[in-house]
């Protein structure tokens, strides 16, 4: 589980790299150092929030019906951006994702996901490679953090919430992230248009 959790963590880093050559180079050059490496980290969780990116125009919302994601969404909708697909996530958990660089992916849990285990993955994250996560939300009932690898970032969040009156979770695609501050904002809106009807 812990080596599920340091790759999850990693992922990020090293798909929302941009397509350019000193882009990819890096976060190739990261990612081995991240995966591989017997160096100690560089760095360590930080408090301070970073740069906030250029901002990227929000796409279209639209309402998506989540019971083909699992029998435990049937009368569910969240929004999410036409065209986007609604998938299983994990163990009865529904995902809205699009396609493209830096393209809406957020998942919704049928409940309270452990924040814990999530900073923990983290932790373990930090302390294999060379990588720094910096914690902009920190509370009983949500994460947000960036992770950076060299120049490349990825913002990301886990929250824990009543909706409906039942207790769920949404956070973004720990896989991806979000690599601009712009998506994670729409993401983080997304989470609050879930609802059954």
């Amino acid at each position: 589980m812990k080596k599920l959790i340091l790759s999850v963590c990693l992922l990020p880093l090293l798909a929302c790299s941009k397509p350019d050559a000193s882009a990819t180079s890096a976060a190739g050059s990261a990612s081995a150092a991240a995966i591989g490496a017997a160096k100690p980290p560089t760095s360590a969780v930080a408090s301070a929030p970073p740069a906030a990116p250029s901002a990227a125009p929000a796409a279209a919302m639209v309402e998506m019906d989540l019971s083909s994601a699992d029998p435990v969404w049937k009368g569910w909708v969240a929004s999410g951006p036409a065209g986007a697909k609604v998938m299983a996530d994990g163990v009865k958990g529904a995902r809205i994702a699009a396609n493209g660089m830096d393209a809406f992916d957020v998942a919704f849990g049928s409940a309270s996901a452990s924040l814990k285990d999530v900073k923990s993955g983290n932790a373990a994250a930090v302390k294999s490679g060379n990588l720094k996560i910096t914690y902009l939300v920190d509370t009983a009932d949500k994460l947000e953090w960036v992770t950076e690898v060299g120049t490349s970032k990825a913002w990301n969040f886990v929250s824990n919430y009543t909706a409906s009156g039942k207790k769920v979770s949404c956070q973004t695609n720990t896989a991806m992230g979000a690599s601009s501050e712009a998506m994670f904002n729409q993401l983080k809106a997304a989470c609050a248009t879930l609802r059954k009807k």
